[in-house]
């Protein structure tokens, strides 16, 4: 392979000087031969000039006319064409010159002779006319009519094809006016043999000199260059066979030139070279460690949030899915959902400021956080006070969080949630589709001591589903850099609405995907939905007298295939009746609340819990009417709840979380 290489550099050198040689011979051929036929052909012209113009002096010039208006030759005609013949041919072998004639330009494209010697072929005789050869014409009326002097032009002969030379000068008559031209023509065959000769001479002499040349360049090319490259190419070599050894190679290369420099930037490039590989497997090496390291921060990250689907398969009264998708290995981004307890499921999600590690640190701080303080018991609202006071107090590197939080009764369906900074979440009721919801933003969490947090409420009935998520959503870019957007957004939560909560996730997913394409994702994208089924046991209710008939009718429907007499379910109407009555006189003042009523079947009997969020009120305090007064005497007022307490067996009241919570009891009878 070296020797091929090597050979291919020589013969290329060669053929580039040969190929520079040809061109070289070529150039100086044309060009040369060029001159030698132009000095030749101004040789010639210069020798027939001399016998034409001698010729016209000789000539009288007054006698042109008389012969050209007669046609009659006389005997100075006879006498000037023997001086012509005799002039014609003692040039011949001089000058060359095969015609000597004088003629007058006619006003066609043909000329007139008046005297023709011709020393090869039938002369013309005294007025015989004769075409113009090609551009003859236009020189012969110049020198006719003074514009120039003598004209001299070379050609081709039309008839044989030899190279000749014609010249031509004025015969004046004794007033100085041009009477006729006399012309000559030469055949200048003999130039272009001569000029063959003297260029094929040159030629020779020059080949010769630049074959020394090129063998004395080629000679000085190989030692000061051919053979330096070749041992820049075998050292080159030997630097890759040994790339993996710490041997440095040198190169042995002096020209006192830019190869000599090379050959130094050859050797100083194999330490250096050397010094990289190092570094560069040290790098590789620590590279590889750090991946290991984020990939396993990847996944301790997914198993720090939920993510075993379905979460409660025992629980039929909600569906939950979510999904985190990391812009790198790892994420700041984070949902979570967990039961309080039997009936309050809180939902979070949230975004940390910055990504990768410190996102993800502070991301799995947060949601710890987070999760303490709502398990403890704490409302949306206290949940987020107190994170935001234990981050502020240690949060030098002034990282933030948005949230949303929400924690919901799965009972009566009452969506409790506060918002810190966080997106607006997006709610489906029934019948209907996905809606933003227009909730109060907080500041977000890390960023100042003593924020206060607002709590909302929303009524979720059986069929409605909640959809949260993080910005990277919305925020999604085309590769025509145009965002993803809540439109959009919403649009794909409606086209998968009615699935199960991970065909709405995997729905919007695909959407995101198809309208980002190849672009790359700038953000974390997570999101998470909610449907809520609701309980077949639970009914919940506007405090308003018209809802009266349905807690009721609730009642009746459950108590119709209950082993009751007929006078025990009236009963249990008319103590619902009293109590969600009372609710909606006198829970909420002026406002409107809610009313929850829970059914529960035992082996004893039934147990209806109603429950409001009003002002504190134990009816159980309340002293039962003396019944033997009379009506006047007793006054109006506090026989609902005596009436309660006489149709049902056992009554309870409580105040928990808020909430006046009245369990009624009724056995079967035995």
């Amino acid at each position: 392979m070296k020797n091929k290489k090597k050979g291919n550099i020589t013969k290329r050198t060669i053929l580039i000087f040969f190929i520079a040689v040809i061109l070289l011979i070529a150039a100086l051929s044309v060009s040369l031969g060029y001159q030698l036929q132009k000095v030749l052909i101004d040789k010639y012209s210069e020798f027939a000039l001399s016998y034409v113009k001698t010729a016209a002096e000789f000539i009288d010039g007054d006698k042109i006319s008389e012969y050209t208006e007669t046609g009659n030759k006389d005997g100075y005609y006879e006498e000037i064409k023997k001086f012509l013949n005799s002039t014609a041919n003692s040039s011949a072998e001089e000058a060359n010159i095969q015609y000597l004639y004088v003629f007058i330009p006619g006003s066609d494209d043909e000329y007139t002779y008046v005297w023709d010697a011709d020393s090869y072929d039938e002369p013309a005789d005294l007025l015989e006319t004769y075409p113009y050869s090609e551009g003859a014409k236009e020189q012969a009326e110049k020198i006719f009519n003074k514009e120039i002097a003598e004209d001299a032009q070379y050609y081709y002969d039309a008839e044989d094809g030899t190279p000749t030379l014609t010249v031509s000068v004025p015969l004046l008559d004794s007033k100085e006016n041009v009477a006729a031209i006399i012309a000559a023509d030469l055949s200048v065959r003999g130039i272009k043999s001569a000029s063959s000769t003297i260029l094929y001479g040159v030629l020779v002499s020059v080949a010769a000199l630049l074959l020394i040349a090129m063998i004395a360049y080629y000679s000085i090319i190989k030692k000061w260059i051919i053979q330096p490259i070749i041992k820049l190419q075998d050292a080159t070599e030997e630097i890759v066979e040994n790339i993996e050894s710490d041997e440095i190679i040198k190169i042995d290369i002096h020209t006192n030139d830019e190869i000599e420099m090379l050959a130094d930037s050859f050797t100083d490039m194999n330490v250096k070279l050397k010094e990289y590989i190092k570094q560069n497997e040290a790098i590789t090496a620590e590279k590889e460690r750090i991946g290991a390291e984020l990939e396993l921060a990847k996944k301790i990250q997914a198993d720090m949030l939920p993510n075993i689907f379905p979460p409660f398969p025992e629980r039929k009264d909600f569906d939950i899915y979510a999904m985190m998708t990391p812009a790198k290995e790892v994420g700041g981004d984070f949902y979570d959902f967990f039961l309080v307890d039997d009936n309050h499921l809180a939902m979070v999600m949230a975004d940390v400021s910055g990504k990768g590690i410190p996102a993800a640190l502070f991301m799995m701080m947060s949601k710890i956080l987070i999760q303490n303080q709502a398990m403890s018991g704490k409302g949306p609202a206290e949940v987020l006070e107190t994170v935001n006071n234990q981050i502020c107090s240690n949060n030098r590197e002034e990282m933030f969080v948005t949230v949303w939080l929400g924690i919901l009764d799965l009972e009566t369906g009452l969506l409790t949630a506060a918002n810190a900074g966080h997106e607006k979440p997006m709610i489906m009721m029934p019948g209907g589709g996905f809606e933003v919801i227009m909730d109060k933003h907080g500041f977000v969490i890390g960023g100042m001591e003593g924020v206060k947090y607002k709590e909302y409420q929303i009524q979720l009935e059986k069929g409605s589903s909640i959809f949260i998520y993080t910005d990277g959503v919305a925020e999604a870019t085309s590769e025509k850099d145009e965002l993803f957007g809540l439109e959009r957004t919403i649009a794909a939560l409606n086209s998968f609405k009615d699935g199960t909560a991970e065909e709405i996730i995997n729905g919007v997913k695909e959407a995101v995907d198809a309208y980002v394409g190849s672009a790359p994702q700038f953000d974390d994208l997570t999101m998470l939905c909610f449907k809520y089924e609701g309980s077949d046991n639970v009914l919940t209710i506007d405090s308003k007298m018209s809802e009266i008939s349905k807690a009721t009718e609730y009642i009746a429907g459950k108590v119709e295939n209950l082993p009751f007499t007929p006078k025990d379910k009236n009963q249990i109407e008319i103590a619902v009746d009293e109590i969600v009555c009372n609710i909606a006189s006198y829970a909420y003042g002026d406002k409107t609340g809610k009313a929850t009523v829970e059914f529960e079947k035992t082996e004893k009997g039934i147990i209806i819990t109603i429950s409001d969020s009003g002002i504190e009120y134990n009816p159980l305090e309340k002293e039962d009417p003396d019944t033997t007064l009379s009506a006047e005497e007793r006054g109006i007022g506090g026989y609902g709840i005596f009436i309660v307490k006489k149709v049902m067996d056992h009554i309870e009241y409580n105040r928990k979380d808020g909430k006046n919570i009245l369990k009624l009891f009724k056995y079967y009878s035995k």
